[in-house]
């Protein structure tokens, strides 16, 4: 199987874009940054959750003795079958549906640690029906993506599949259930005024899942982001995460490249102390080069949330996201290679 490096200038570029318009377009504001951040979410194609993914955060750091724990459920429908290019063959088509738990602790000097676990289910979901029904109604789909068509392909089968030119069978996998990989993060605040804040994180990734069920890599990863807050006006807040990941690779599987850029881009309105909304893009190269031109894109998912704060300690959100479906793959920029569709609830808790 004939294996490319990954190039990404298209993803460098829309960092750029997202930097750039994040931090030079605000209008003045006195007011401290009060919102809940971006979603927690990055683009979760099966191969992506192998790998380090920066969480999505807020540049804030928490106060010494101050902690939070975030509880989440994904449901994640994949639907990712083109048509066999060279021989390569690839069938993503299952549902991922993964619990996960972050926990952050202020230890002082406006310095932040983190926790983060997940637990993941492998299957052929509860989401295809859901999925033919909007995709009749919005005209989404029957794309490059999947050009047979959603209802000429089995309903609620789980199939992860990877054969290279050659025929051999490299991914074979259906459901699977277990522990997925964890990470250890620290976070340090570096500038802040009453509208920005800028702060620079390193993570590390422990090898928790198991990789013969493709819940894991088996190895370690190192990734570093630099995240940036930037009221725009009183109720407008932007962020922007900028950062990439060192890969440790995976034995059973070839094509993973070693570096991957990661960026992510949001605004946040919150009219009032309660209610946000949040509109959000996030961007990645491909973890894993098949050789498949359309497959090899760029990674990145439009995000759509609402947020509510029920107490000074408790907060909720909801939030879909989508891959390139919703512009039939013409915008790259804003929507390309991810899953079909997610839809994420969590809540958070502070002390």
């Amino acid at each position: 199987m004939q294996l490319r490096p990954s190039h990404n200038r298209m993803s460098l570029l829309y960092a750029a874009i997202c930097v750039i318009a994040l931090t030079s377009t605000a209008n003045s504001a006195n007011a401290q940054l009060s919102g809940v951040g971006p979603i927690p979410i990055r683009d979760s194609r099966p191969y992506n959750l192998l790998f380090l993914q920066l969480r999505p955060e807020s540049a804030q750091t928490l106060s010494k003795g101050s902690s939070s724990w975030n509880v989440q459920l994904d449901l994640i429908n994949n639907m990712l079958v083109p048509a066999p290019y060279n021989g390569i063959d690839i069938v993503e088509d299952n549902e991922y549906d993964r619990l996960s738990l972050h926990h952050a602790r202020g230890i002082g000097h406006a310095i932040e640690i983190t926790f983060d676990t997940s637990l993941i289910f492998r299957n052929g979901g509860i989401l295809d029906d859901l999925m033919n029904a909007w995709h009749r109604f919005t005209g989404f789909g029957n794309t490059e993506d999947d050009p047979a068509g959603r209802q000429n392909l089995p309903a609620f089968k789980s199939h992860l599949i990877l054969t290279d030119g050659s025929g051999k069978s490299i991914v074979n996998q259906g459901n699977a259930f277990g522990l997925g990989e964890s990470a250890l993060g620290i976070k340090k605040l570096i500038s802040q005024s009453n509208r920005s804040t800028i702060s620079a994180r390193l993570g590390v990734k422990l090898p928790t899942g198991n990789p013969r069920l493709f819940l894991g890599s088996g190895r370690p990863d190192i990734g570093a982001s630099v995240d940036v807050d930037y009221r725009l006006a009183n109720h407008l807040i932007a962020y922007a995460n900028l950062g990439g990941v060192l890969t440790g690779g995976m034995r059973r599987l070839p094509g993973v490249s070693r570096t991957v850029g990661q960026v992510m881009g949001a605004i946040e309105y919150h009219p009032n102390s309660r209610d946000s909304y949040i509109i959000q893009s996030d961007a990645s190269a491909p973890t894993v080069t098949t050789g498949n031109p359309f497959v090899d894109r760029a990674n990145i998912t439009g995000t759509f949330g609402y947020a509510r704060k029920l107490s000074s300690t408790k907060s909720a959100y909801i939030s879909f996201s989508e891959n390139g479906d919703y512009h039939n793959y013409t915008i790259p920029q804003i929507g390309n290679i991810g899953p079909d569709f997610s839809v994420t609830v969590g809540m958070q808790f502070r002390r």
